[in-house]
């Protein structure tokens, strides 16, 4: 028995996760700076700093801006692909238009009686 496709999902978020992370790392290293540092002048926490560059925690892009801002790089120098990453997600042009709603209907809850 295969392994479940959410599974695929995760390792492909963890791949993206680890190349971010490694970006950030390698700045940073290119800079000279500490993780103290670089948390101190991105506004992070210097745990939160350390998570996100050994690819453990995913941070927002806020994060994202803030942790490029302090390192003087543009952004998308820390967001790169990652070769062989693998399901890739679905390109917008790839997907077929469909009328059909992506979730099940849902039946309405019970009524709640706005009154005490």
């Amino acid at each position: 028995m295969g392994r479940p496709a959410s599974w695929r999902q995760d390792e492909w978020a963890r791949a993206r996760l680890r190349t971010f992370g490694e970006a950030v790392r390698a700045a940073r290293l290119a800079k000279g700076v500490s993780q103290e540092r670089l948390a101190f002048a991105s506004g992070l926490d210097r745990t939160f700093v350390s998570a996100v560059e050994r690819g453990v925690r995913n941070p927002s892009l806020l994060s994202a801006f803030a942790l490029a801002d302090a390192l003087e790089i543009d952004v998308t120098k820390l967001v790169r692909p990652t070769e062989g990453a693998w399901p890739r997600p679905r390109r917008l042009d790839n997907v077929a238009e469909s009328t059909e709603t992506p979730y099940p209907e849902s039946k309405p809850g019970p009524r709640i009686d706005p009154t005490p």
